[in-house]
Parts: C-alpha cells; sequence; structure tokens
C-alpha cells in the first residue's frame, strides 16, 4: 500500500513540473526544389531544442529552435560563365538553416498513460546561410525567412519523478526561398533525443 501511495506521489509530481527542456538530435531530408536545385544529399548534421510551459496536461506552448547543415559537393564539370567563357570545376553548395519558431504541442491522451504522444505546430523565422564555390572562386548570402512546422512524436517518462524521458518523432518545415531562382527549402525530419521537466 505504502509503495502505491509513493508511486501515486510520484506521479502528482510530476504532473507539478510545468516547465520542459528538449534537446533533440535532428536528421533532415530536402525536399522539392532544395533537393534538386541546392543538396540532394540529406543532413545528418542537426539538433533541435525547445523550452515549454504547460498550460495544462494536453497543451504546452513555448520557443524552439535549432541548426541543420546541408553540404554536397558535385563531380567536376563544365560550366558556361557567359559571353563564350567557360570553366572545369567542382562546384559544392552548403547551406545552413538556423529556425527561431513560437511552438505548440497537443496531447490527446493528457498524463493517462506512461506513453505521451503528441502533435505539435510552429511557426517563425529562419535564418539561412548559402553558400555556393565553383573551383576557388565562392559566393554567399544571408536572408531571414518564414519558417512553419508541423510534426508528430511520444515522449517516454524515464526515472522515479518520471520527470525525464526520451522524446522520439518526425515533422515537415515549410520553408519559403525565393531566391537564385529557387522556391523553398522544404524538409522532412526525424529526431530522437531527451527531455527534463521542472518546476
Amino acid at each position: 500500500m505504502s509503495m502505491v501511495l509513493a508511486f501515486l506521489g510520484f506521479n502528482a509530481n510530476a504532473q507539478d513540473n510545468r516547465l520542459s527542456l528538449n534537446l533533440n538530435y535532428n536528421y533532415s531530408f530536402p525536399l522539392n526544389s532544395f533537393r534538386s536545385d541546392i543538396v540532394s544529399k540529406s543532413s545528418p548534421r542537426g539538433f533541435t531544442g525547445n523550452l515549454m510551459y504547460a498550460i495544462s496536461p494536453k497543451f504546452s506552448i513555448g520557443f524552439a529552435t535549432g541548426y541543420q547543415d546541408f553540404y554536397q559537393k558535385y563531380d567536376r564539370q563544365i560550366y558556361n560563365l557567359g559571353k563564350g567563357q567557360q570553366v572545369s570545376a567542382v562546384l559544392s553548395n552548403s547551406l545552413e538553416q538556423v529556425p527561431f519558431m513560437a511552438r505548440a504541442e497537443y496531447y490527446p491522451l493528457g498524463n493517462a498513460t506512461t506513453f505521451r504522444p503528441y502533435v505539435t505546430l510552429g511557426a517563425g523565422g529562419n535564418f539561412i546561410n548559402y553558400e555556393q564555390y565553383l573551383g576557388e572562386f565562392g559566393s554567399s548570402n544571408s536572408s531571414v525567412g518564414f519558417r512553419g512546422m508541423a510534426g508528430v512524436g511520444v515522449k517516454v517518462p524515464l526515472g522515479i519523478m518520471q520527470n525525464w524521458g526520451i522524446d522520439v518523432g518526425g515533422s515537415y518545415d515549410f520553408a519559403p526561398y525565393h531566391k537564385f531562382g529557387m522556391e523553398n527549402l522544404n524538409t522532412a525530419n526525424v529526431h530522437a533525443g531527451l527531455y527534463l521537466s521542472f518546476q
């Protein structure tokens, strides 16, 4: 009986933890014109992080950010530079994205189960740094654009107090980019990491 009461006590404490900090490893897949015009390779170089506040057992709001680095080097080809000029060179593209978004999470089951599936939406800005090198000659461009996100995932509480655990999920990011003849920097992502809840 005392063990049952202790368990219920730990559950109550876990539910009182209003703030939650997430840090996740992120693997990203370029889509649409991003994939065809800049980088076709997926990126293993990324992370996401968010700080959330639970306004109820089913809803949390907060701030999200992250970093993703895309890079690809293409085989040597002949490129036309205009006015009858051509060059044989290796082309490399590098693009970094740093989002900063407001984020909301919805837990349809609340705290009723150990596994906590969720859906999430986010919207805000996107810092973009694009570099292209044609042999030794390079150019770069930095800009800020819109970023939207929709995702799903599940959190699995661990520990006696259940105030930390594992977060696994996926998301789709919408990022318009109307430069250099391109339309967007949309990506599909999978993530895995840890979260910590506290008062």
